[in-house]
């Protein structure tokens, strides 16, 4: 989301007149919500008030994400597999990293779907740089591989907001 505002001012008894770029924040939150392939409810990412998956199929006109879980609930199957989600999550407020977000339901590890994003972390903010589809598998983990998404703006995030969001899931 990007916004311009003009600003007009007087210098020195002229009129200056200035674009300021704008970025308006988007919203993160961990909710309860069902999904199809899970019995019952369990925490998911909201972006901009959507769950993730869906909002992720309907910026990319795309159904192939539907459904899928977020990879910090903690269900990965294998343990070296969770483990590295949540050093990823840490590692990336100190340096940019690439962060599995988004696992498929059925096999809950990183042999199937796993959407990642590019993190970058600055003072007051995250920004989630990109996101795209880890083509990279099992056992080089992530990043490695990546087919980016083409038509997703960086998302920013309070950063507030999103350690709010990640301790949820951590607690859960």
């Amino acid at each position: 989301m990007v916004n311009m505002m003009k600003y007009i001012y007087l210098e020195n008894e002229s009129i200056q007149s200035v674009m300021v770029e704008v970025r308006a924040l988007n919203s993160i939150r961990a909710k309860m919500a069902t999904t199809q392939y899970v019995n019952g409810e369990h925490l998911m990412i909201f972006v901009d008030g959507k769950r993730i998956d869906k909002w992720l199929s309907e910026s990319l006109d795309k159904n192939d994400y539907l459904d899928l879980i977020p990879a910090w609930l903690g269900w990965l199957l294998k343990p070296e597999e969770q483990e590295y989600v949540w050093t990823k999550t840490r590692l990336c407020e100190r340096e940019t990293t690439i962060v599995p977000i988004l696992v498929c339901p059925d096999d809950l590890d990183f042999s199937c779907t796993v959407v990642v994003c590019e993190v970058k972390y600055t003072n007051n903010s995250v920004v989630w740089m990109r996101l795209g589809i880890d083509k990279t598998g099992f056992p080089n983990y992530i990043g490695n591989d990546i087919e980016w998404f083409q038509n997703i703006s960086p998302l920013t995030f309070s950063r507030q907001e999103y350690e709010t969001c990640l301790t949820k899931f951590s607690n859960y």
